[in-house]
């Protein structure tokens, strides 16, 4: 019997047609009783990057010889208990199991059963804390002054990782207002890596007033650097009223620097622009004299044109340059001034300008003892 060492040897790259060609000449000279000779070319041919040919030389070689162990090893068969066996039928008698499209060791199987169990053991637990979180959370608009303490401290006591979605979900709707605030006084005891989005959020766009005062209180209270940007960043928006609760947030949130910004968002919109004039009015031309000047055989005149105006000039102030800047925010932002800066300055920006720009060394938050009650 022929033995033909199958080695595994880096395949080249395909030579395209002239390989085929090649394939087919070396083929059409090889009888197809003749297993060894079948084996070499299944050889050849994964060298020059032929897997198909390969395969079917293989395959040639063992219907001529079906106890050809190159033609064996090269189409991935292995004997085991005198019986030839290759793919499921060998990984199964090796003890591997098919798990997920894989094949695995029958104790891996195992342990992945066991956590994929204790895994929708702990969904189903999941589920029944986020659904009880939910019913404390709806409990915190309660009429009853007991349940909504009650369901406030049991919130408190339960993990974040459960009833943060719930609490969020809140601020997010349309209930009582009363539900709100007791969703912000939670959120307030969390970290503030956690909760501080979500209560800078109600204290810009919740429509109630006390909602956004209590968001607010826990947003001041936090220790952690850029509690203003995202402030700064609502005073770009088209809505009017969520600009008005910016500067109003802004004015209450104790930070110095804000002063600056206000300003800044004062000037923006034509706050420093000096006074204007329209005139209205007509312009009457008239020959008023003329030039005489006498020549050897002609007189010639050129007339003198006299202009006469009349009009009205009328002084305006400006208020604005653009629509988003209206009256109205004007007055929000001179209250969250002086709010900020401790004095009245008036409408005039300018004197707001150069009160900044005197202060402007004073970075840390002033500090506050208490917030207004309002406004």
């Amino acid at each position: 019997m022929l033995l033909v060492t199958v080695c595994l040897l880096p395949a080249l790259a395909d030579t395209g047609d002239d390989a085929t060609a090649e394939y087919r000449t070396r083929r059409a000279a090889i009888s197809d009783d003749d297993a060894g000779a079948l084996c070499r070319l299944a050889l050849w041919c994964s060298r020059h990057g032929l897997a198909g040919s390969m395969k079917a030389c293989f395959e040639d070689a063992l219907k001529a010889d079906p106890e050809s162990l190159a033609a064996r090893r090269g189409l991935g068969y292995e004997k085991v208990a005198g019986r030839w066996l290759r793919g499921p039928a060998l990984k199964k008698v090796r003890g591997l199991v098919h798990l997920e499209g894989r094949w695995v060791l029958r104790e891996e199987a195992i342990a992945h059963g066991a956590r994929r169990r204790e895994a929708i053991l702990a969904d189903e637990k999941r589920r029944e804390a986020v659904a009880r979180a939910t019913h404390l959370v709806r409990s915190l608009g309660s009429a009853n002054a007991g349940s909504r303490e009650g369901a406030r401290k049991a919130l408190q006591a339960l993990d974040a990782k459960t009833t943060f979605r719930p609490l969020v979900a809140a601020l997010n709707c349309s209930g009582p207002a009363a539900m709100r605030r007791g969703a912000v006084e939670v959120l307030a005891s969390y970290r503030p890596c956690e909760s501080l989005r979500p209560l800078v959020r109600a204290s810009i766009t919740d429509p109630d007033p006390s909602v956004r005062q209590a968001a607010l209180t826990a947003v001041r209270g936090m220790n952690v650097p850029g509690k203003l940007a995202p402030y700064v960043t609502a005073l770009g928006s088209l809505r009017p009223q969520i600009r008005q609760n910016a500067i109003e947030a802004i004015g209450r949130l104790g930070d110095i620097r804000g002063v600056r910004v206000l300003i800044r968002h004062w000037e923006q919109w034509g706050g420093g622009t000096p006074r204007s004039f329209v005139y209205l009015g007509t312009h009457t031309s008239f020959i008023q004299d003329f030039d005489v000047e006498v020549a050897a055989t002609a007189f010639i005149a050129d007339p003198t044109i006299g202009t006469l105006q009349d009009g009205t000039v009328l002084d305006a102030r400006v208020i604005g340059t653009d629509r988003r800047l209206t009256t109205v925010e004007r007055g929000f932002l001179r209250r969250a001034l002086v709010e900020l800066a401790g004095v009245d300055l008036g409408e005039d920006v300018k004197a707001w300008g150069s009160w900044e720009v005197k202060h402007r060394g004073r970075e840390q938050a002033k500090a506050v003892t208490a917030l207004p009650k309002g406004r």
